[in-house]
C-alpha cells in the first residue's frame, strides 16, 4: 500500500506536532549550498557498515547523540532519509505523490490509467528502503532492535487513520447496499481489521460463486495488509539473522585491529545476504506463480515481498553508490541524477500507461516500476539540477506525499459511497462524479493527516509510549468492532425470516411436483391449457420479498433438511480430492449418477427429492468450471487455457474412470454450462465441444450406462434477482429475446447427433421460452438465483418434466 512512515516535510510545525528531538552533535565540516538550494556535506570515509547513519548537519533522531553514537536506553525515531542520507528527501516525498496519484486515477479513470495499480509496488519498495534501513541503523546503534518499541511505532502511525476510515466506510456504506451483501462487506470489514483482506480477496478471487461478487469499500486495505505482514515478519528475520550470526561467530580473541567494524561490516553483509537471498526466491515465486494463477498472486504477500527487499538492498548499498557518486564531477553528477530520477518516473508511467488486469501482474512485470522507484531515490543521493529540483519539490507535490497514506485510505471508499448513491454503472469512469470524488478524498486525507495522524504521532509520556500504544491498539480493534455488531445482529434477523419463508415456498414447488401439475413454478408451463395459469410470470408479493435472497439462501445448508442438497453441504472436488455425495439406500435397486459442472449439479435439485421417493439411491461428483467430456478446454476468446483446465484435466479421466468400473450405476445425468467451453485449442469451439461429448457419451454407453443429457437452459446475462428487485413492474420483468438466451449447446447437440436409444436429452426451453422471449418468473417463482443457475425453488417443481424418463431407466434397469 503506501510508504507507512512517518511523513515529514519542509513547512513550520504546527502544534499538534512533536518538535524535532534536539541532540548534542559533534562540529561539522562546512557545508556548501547548491543550485538546488540543498546543502552537502564534504565527503568522509565510511565508518560503519549498512545504511548510512544520519550526517551531522541535521537534527540526530531520538536516540542519537550524534554521528553513529547511539544514546543508551534509546532507540532512533523513524525517518524519511534520502539515498545522500538528509532526514527529509524530497525526491521520496515526490515518489509517494507520483504513487498514489496513478492509484487514486486508475481506480478513478481505469480505461486511462490502465496500470495505476503499480503505485502499490512502488510504496512497497519505499516502505523496504526506509523501513530495512532503520531497522539496520537501529541495530547498529544499539546492538539490537527492540521489536515491541518499532510495532508500537507502527501502530501509532497506521491505526489512528485507519481505524477512523474502516468505521466512516461502514456506517456510510450498509445504509446504500441490499441487506443481503452485508454479510461480504463485514467478511472484508473483519478482514482489513486483522490485517488478512489480502488473503480474503485471493481466496474469493478463485471461488467459482463469488465471481461476481461487488467490491467492497474496504478492498484497498489489502496492500495494507500485505505492509503490515512485512512489518511483523521482518524484524523477527533481522533479530533472528543477528542471533544466528553470533552463534556462527568463532569464539576466541581479536587478531587484529579493526575487529569491530570488520565484524559490523560481516553482520551488514550477513543481513543484507539475507534480504537477498529471500527477495530472489519470491521474485522467482511470483514470476511462476503469476503464470499460473494471476488472481492470487496479485494479493499473494509472497509474490511482493522481493519489492521490499529490492527497497532494503538499496538502503544497504547506499554508502558504497554515494562514495562512486561523489567521486564523479559536479556537473555530471548532477546529470546522473537527472538521468535516474528521470528514468525512474518514466519507468513508473510506462508500467502505468501500458499495462492493466489481463498483463498478469506481479510477476516480471512487476520489475518495471520496482526499478523505476529504485532509480528515484538513487537520484536522492546527489544534487539535482536547479529546474528538476524545484519541480520535484514545488509545494502542491509535497502536499499529496504528505497526505499519501490517508489519501489512500479514503479515496476508495468515497468511490464506493458516490458510485452507490449515483447508480449506474458507478463513479469510476464519470468525469463529473469522479473528480468531484477525488476532491472529497484530498479534503478528507487533509483532515485526517491534521487531526488523527499527526496528533497520534506525539509522544508525552516517551518511557510509557510503547505500553499505552498497545492499549490504545487494544481499544481501537475494540470499538472498530462493536461498530459491526449492529448490522449483524440485523442481518440474522432478516435472514431468518427469508429463511423461513424460503422453506415455505420451496415446499410449495416440491409439492406441486409430487402431487400433480399447479401453477406454482414448472407446473404452470406444463400445464395442457395455458390460461389455467394466468398470473404464471407475476411476481407475488412473498416471492417479490425472498428474491433477493436466493442466492445467499441457495447455499445456506440452514434452508433444508438432511436430504436436501446445496452448494455448501456437497461440495465441488478440487485437486487431489474426488469428492463424492451419496443419497439414498445402498444396494437400491436404480442408481443415478449426476456429474458435471455447477451446471450438472444444480440438476440435483430436481432429480434427488424424485428419487429419494422412490427408493433409489443418488450420487454426485462435481467439479467448478469442469465440463466432463473436454480436455485441455479454454474458455471463449481463444486466449489460452482456463485457469480451471489444469484442474479439470486432473478430474475428468479419474471421475470418468469412477463412473465405468462403478457397476452400480445404472444412469448417468451430465450437463455443463456447454456454450461457454471450447475443446482442443479451436478457435471455432462448437464443433470440438460436440465432437468431445460425443465420445464421451459413447464410452459411458460402451460401459453398460444409459445416459441422460439435461440441456443447458436459456442464459439470460445477467443477475435476475437483482433485476426483479429493481424492476419498476413485476407483471412479467426481465424477460430476454429468445435469440439472446438460447444459445448453441453442443453437449444436446451430440446427444440428437448419436440417435441412440440409450442416450436421452431433456429439454426444458420449451417451459421458459416462448416464441419470442425467455421468461425469468415461472408460476409465480423467480426462475434463476443469479446469472445462469436456476433456483432450487424452479429446480424443485420441475419434476414432471424428468420424471417420466427416469422412471422408464428404472423400468429398464429391472
Amino acid at each position: 500500500m503506501l510508504d507507512l512512515t512517518a511523513l515529514t516535510s519542509r513547512r513550520r510545525r504546527t502544534p499538534h506536532e512533536p518538535a524535532a528531538p534536539e541532540a548534542a552533535a559533534p562540529a561539522a565540516a562546512p557545508e556548501k549550498a547548491t543550485a538546488a538550494g540543498r546543502r552537502r556535506t564534504p565527503r568522509t570515509r565510511a565508518t560503519t557498515a549498512g545504511p548510512p547513519p544520519l550526517p551531522p548537519r541535521h537534527a540526530a533522531p531520538r536516540g542519537y547523540a550524534g554521528y553513529g553514537h547511539p544514546m543508551p536506553h534509546r532507540t532512533p525515531a523513524a525517518s524519511s532519509p534520502g539515498l545522500g542520507g538528509e532526514r527529509f528527501s524530497p525526491e521520496i516525498q515526490a515518489l509517494r505523490a507520483l504513487a498514489v496519484t496513478l492509484v487514486v486515477f486508475f481506480h478513478s479513470f481505469p480505461e486511462v490509467v490502465t496500470g495505476g495499480f503499480v503505485g502499490v509496488d512502488v510504496f512497497f519498495v519505499i516502505s523496504g528502503y526506509l523501513i530495512i534501513g532503520h531497522l539496520w541503523r537501529e541495530r547498529e546503534a544499539t546492538g539490537t532492535v527492540n521489536v515491541l518499541a518499532f510495532w508500537s511505532r507502527r501502530i501509532r502511525r497506521l491505526l489512528p487513520a485507519a481505524a477512523v476510515v474502516l468505521i466512516v466506510s461502514l456506517v456510510a456504506t450498509l445504509p446504500l447496499v441490499p441487506i443481503q451483501r452485508y454479510p461480504a462487506i463485514l467478511e472484508e470489514f473483519w478482514s482489513s481489521v486483522g490485517l488478512v483482506e489480502n488473503w480474503t480477496l485471493a481466496n474469493l478471487s478463485v471461488d467459482y460463486f463469488q465471481s461476481g461478487r461487488a467490491a467492497s469499500p474496504f478492498q484497498h486495505y489489502w496492500s495494507l495488509s500485505v505492509e503490515e505482514q512485512f512489518y511483523i515478519v521482518c524484524p523477527l528475520v533481522l533479530v533472528a539473522a543477528v542471533w544466528i550470526a553470533a552463534r556462527l561467530r568463532r569464539p576466541g580473541p581479536r587478531r587484529h585491529t579493526g575487529s569491530e567494524l570488520h565484524a559490523a561490516r560481516r553482520s551488514a553483509a550477513g543481513f543484507a545476504g539475507v534480504v537477498a537471498v529471500v527477495g530472489a526466491a519470491s521474485l522467482v515465486y511470483s514470476v511462476i506463480f503469476t503464470a499460473q494463477d494471476p488472481t492470487v498472486a496479485y494479493f499473494s504477500t509472497l509474490t511482493h515481498v522481493w519489492e521490499f527487499s529490492a527497497g532494503g538492498l538499496l538502503g544497504f548499498a547506499a554508502p558504497s553508490l554515494r562514495q562512486t557518486l561523489a567521486r564523479l564531477p559536479g556537473s555530471l553528477r548532477r546529470v546522473a541524477g537527472s538521468v535516474a530520477l528521470g528514468g525512474g518516473v518514466s519507468l513508473i508511467l510506462l508500467a502505468a500507461f501500458a499495462f492493466d488486469g489481463s498483463n498478469g501482474f506481479p510477476g516480471w512485470r512487476a520489475l518495471v516500476p520496482a526499478l523505476g522507484a529504485v532509480l528515484v531515490i538513487v537520484s536522492s543521493a546527489v544534487e539535482l539540477p536547479r529546474p528538476v529540483a524545484l519541480a520535484v519539490a514545488w509545494r502542491p507535490v509535497d502536499f499529496v506525499g504528505a497526505i499519501s497514506y490517508s489519501l489512500y485510505l479514503w479515496h476508495w471508499p468515497v468511490l464506493i459511497v458516490a458510485g452507490l448513491i449515483v447508480g449506474g454503472s458507478g463513479a469510476a469512469g464519470d468525469p463529473l462524479v469522479a473528480l468531484p470524488c477525488i476532491a472529497v478524498s484530498v479534503l478528507l486525507a487533509w483532515l485526517s493527516k491534521r487531526y488523527v495522524e499527526d496528533p497520534a504521532r506525539v509522544i508525552h509520556h516517551p518511557r510509557r509510549a510503547v505500553f499505552r500504544t498497545y492499549v490504545m491498539a487494544a481499544a481501537a480493534v475494540v470499538i472498530v468492532l462493536a461498530v459491526s455488531i449492529a448490522p449483524t445482529h440485523h442481518y440474522d434477523g432478516a435472514k431468518a425470516q427469508a429463511v423461513e419463508a424460503y422453506r415455505t415456498l420451496s415446499g410449495q414447488a416440491q409439492g406441486s411436483s409430487e402431487t400433480g401439475l399447479t401453477c406454482v413454478g414448472a407446473g404452470a408451463a406444463l400445464q395442457p391449457n395455458p390460461d389455467t395459469c394466468p398470473a404464471s410470470h407475476t411476481v407475488g408479493a412473498a416471492e417479490a420479498a425472498l428474491t433477493p435472497w436466493l442466492p445467499t439462501l441457495a447455499a445456506d445448508t440452514t434452508t433444508g433438511t438432511a436430504d436436501t442438497i446445496t452448494w455448501n453441504n456437497c461440495p465441488s472436488s478440487f485437486v487431489g480430492h474426488l469428492h463424492t455425495c451419496s443419497y439414498g439406500p445402498k444396494g437400491a435397486a436404480f442408481h443415478i449418477e449426476i456429474v458435471g459442472d455447477s451446471h450438472g449439479f444444480q440438476w440435483a435439485h430436481t432429480i434427488l427429492p424424485l428419487a429419494l421417493a422412490r427408493g433409489w439411491r443418488v450420487t454426485v461428483n462435481w467439479q467448478a468450471g469442469c465440463p466432463l467430456a473436454i480436455a485441455g478446454y479454454y474458455t471463449p476468446g481463444g486466449t489460452g487455457d482456463s485457469e480451471e483446465g489444469p484442474t479439470c484435466q486432473d478430474w475428468q479421466p479419474v471421475i470418468l474412470k469412477k463412473i465405468e468400473s462403478d457397476r452400480s450405476i445404472d444412469a448417468v445425468v451430465m450437463s455443463s454450462f456447454s456454450h461457454k467451453y471450447a475443446a482442443d485449442g479451436q478457435s471455432a469451439k462448437i464443433p470440438g465441444v460436440e465432437k468431445a461429448n460425443a465420445a464421451v457419451m459413447r464410452q459411458l454407453v460402451a460401459a453398460g450406462k444409459r445416459v441422460v443429457v439435461m440441456a443447458d437452459p436459456p442464459d439470460p446475462g445477467r443477475d435476475i434477482p437483482t433485476c426483479i428487485d429493481d424492476a419498476p413492474s413485476k407483471v412479467d420483468p426481465c424477460t430476454t429475446p429468445r435469440s439472446q438466451a438460447v444459445l448453441p449447446d453442443p453437449m444436446a447437440q451430440a446427444a440428437r447427433s448419436l440417435h441412440d436409444p440409450r442416450v436421452n436429452l431433456i429439454d426444458i426451453t420449451s417451459l421458459m421460452c416462448d416464441a419470442k422471449v425467455c421468461h425469468s418468473v415461472i408460476g409465480g417463482v423467480t426462475a434463476y438465483e443469479d446469472s445462469h443457475h436456476l433456483s432450487s425453488q424452479f429446480l424443485n417443481s420441475l419434476g414432471p418434466a424428468v420424471a417420466p424418463v427416469l422412471d422408464q431407466l428404472a423400468a429398464d434397469a429391472r
